[in-house]
């Protein structure tokens, strides 16, 4: 409904969306990072008709860009460049690959979304200027450099790019070596590398600032499977010196970053170790995946240069926070001032955080934040007018990203494809068939046991196939393992881990997996209107 809402305000001569509904500017860091990226989502995974014009924006914004340049603001009506700052084209590139196409390549690897993302992270290289110790990295800003560092992380191993992975190394090795000595042992929120001080030494614990610390988890990641498992000695070494460093900044972070609800804050004075900005933060889960990034690689590779204990206190840390979570409910996350539950973009991140976390903090308690996830996302929900509209703003394309990880978790990832004729197989359906007529959701029921419960949601019923989700972690992104990280969509139930599948229904068995037969088919099923079908899922141990 958000999606309907906006199309009409797509401009037909270049494509583009403004900042509002009614905007006069295309600017990448929010109209084409947290609202465009989203908008065509929704259009990829619905099968909607308007994929096509969507995708007709992605080349004309390419087009309307000089190739090998950073990211400029267009205007909407025209396409014409509108004069932007070199920091804020690196900025606006750097949000767009982060926050907006990283989650699209990733969910649906497409061909489009891949030459796009590819051209931008080699500008994104070519085109940093700022001189450290240890090379020429993006920028000084925090948000900046931790927006790369999470970005080509993952592209490094997507794309095979060794260039992507030194340039994540130059920056690691920056803020190791340079930022967190100078710094109490904490990122700042802007460094001049040239003269080796902070210009803002706060430490920024939500966004706009936070990126670094989700980033360096990430960082780690990378260092860590190089070097030990590819047995590349550079990247041994570097893992090994940032791992001491990075254990304690996430320990600083944790232990005086919270504010007396046990919430993490926004902001901490680096000096004093004390909250300048007590606030809840919204995006607490963004700060939690970067800390269990860097724990599970330590463990995993077994970095000598950090203790068990260490990590085990990190490990802790994210129980405690999490647990201060979800004694909540209703906490205005975002906009005091707005009416009277805050704006709807702080539930739609919190909401967020909470399903990075579910999915890969097996230390937390999973049962009690599962069922907070239900109770928060209907304070999102309810800042939805009658018409579908949000707040016409390009923070409902946030609204839209948390709307489907919610339903990604509730349907364990599993799609419903309608048939579009007798043998037939149907791509998922756009209004008038398909999707909006069924209902499907999941139930993990034990290590080696789920169901699945497909229900029909129209007069005239429904038949058509169900089928599960891949690992997209290597398939896709081409991950050494499913490490924690946002802007991603979480694997619930995964055709690689399934090896039976039964329908019940009728008093009849029937098997819908035969011997030799992929999961990635799905099961295909016939129910009658208000009718359902529950499929039993056999899991791998």
């Amino acid at each position: 409904a958000v999606h309907d809402d906006w199309m009409p305000h797509r401009d037909g001569a270049t494509g583009l969306f403004g900042r509002t509904q009614e905007g006069a500017e295309w600017s990448y860091r929010d109209a084409a990072a947290d609202f465009f990226a989203h908008q065509l989502n929704v259009a990829m995974v619905t099968g909607a008709k308007s994929e096509t014009l969507l995708r007709e924006t992605m080349r004309s914004e390419r087009a309307l860009n000089v190739d090998g340049w950073l990211c400029r603001t267009l205007a909407v009506r025209t396409g014409e460049p509108v004069w932007t700052p070199v920091k804020e084209r690196m900025f606006g590139t750097s949000e767009y690959v982060k926050d907006g196409l990283l989650p699209l390549l990733e969910l649906s690897g497409d061909a489009q979304v891949r030459g796009r993302i590819g051209d931008l992270a080699d500008t994104m290289v070519a085109r940093s200027s700022q001189v450290s110790r240890f090379g020429l990295i993006p920028d000084g800003r925090s948000e900046v450099i931790g927006e790369v560092l999470q970005s080509l992380s993952r592209l490094a191993f997507a794309m095979d790019r060794g260039e992507y992975a030194e340039m994540v190394g130059r920056i690691g090795d920056a803020v190791v070596e340079q930022v967190l000595p100078g710094n109490q042992g904490l990122p700042a929120k802007e460094w001049d590398f040239d003269r080796d001080v902070a210009v803002r030494s706060v430490v920024q614990i939500r966004d706009h600032g936070n990126e670094v610390l989700v980033g360096m988890g990430e960082a780690f990641a990378l260092a860590a499977h190089r070097g030990y498992v590819l047995g590349e000695h550079e990247w041994r070494a570097r893992a090994e010196g940032w791992a001491g460093p990075l254990a304690r900044m996430y320990v600083l972070v944790l232990r005086h970053g919270r504010n007396e609800e046990g919430l993490l804050a926004n902001r901490l004075d680096a000096a004093s170790m004390t909250l300048t900005d007590s606030s809840a933060n919204d995006n607490w889960g963004y700060v939690l995946c970067g800390a269990e990034s860097f724990v599970q690689a330590a463990q995993r590779f077994g970095a000598a240069a950090v203790k068990e204990e260490e990590l085990e206190e990190i490990r802790g840390l994210i129980a405690q926070t999490v647990a201060a979570v979800v004694r909540t409910d209703g906490v205005r996350w975002q906009g005091a001032s707005e009416a009277p539950s805050g704006h709807q973009d702080g539930y739609a991140d919190s909401v967020e955080s909470a399903v990075y976390v579910l999915a890969h903090c097996a230390s937390v308690d999973a049962g009690a934040l599962d069922g907070w996830i239900d109770t928060q996302i209907a304070w999102m929900y309810r800042s939805q007018k009658a018409d579908g509209a949000v707040d016409r703003h390009y923070l409902d394309g946030n609204f839209m990203r948390t709307a489907l990880l919610y339903s990604r978790l509730r349907s364990g990832g599993w799609r419903a494809r309608e048939r579009t004729g007798e043998g037939a197989q149907g791509g998922d359906v756009d209004e008038g068939g398909g999707w909006s007529d069924v209902g499907v959701g999941y139930e993990r029921l034990s290590e080696d046991r789920a169901v699945l419960v497909v229900r029909a949601m129209s007069e005239r019923g429904w038949k058509g196939r169900v089928v599960p989700d891949v690992r997209r972690h290597a398939r896709v992104m081409r991950l050494p393992w499913d490490w924690p990280r946002i802007n991603s969509w979480p694997e619930w139930c995964v055709a690689e881990e399934i090896v039976g599948l039964r329908v019940l229904g009728l008093g009849v068995d029937g098997e819908a997996m035969g011997e030799g037969a992929s999961a990635e088919e799905g099961v295909e099923v016939e129910v009658g209107a208000g009718a359902e079908v529950i499929v039993e899922i056999r899991l791998r141990r």
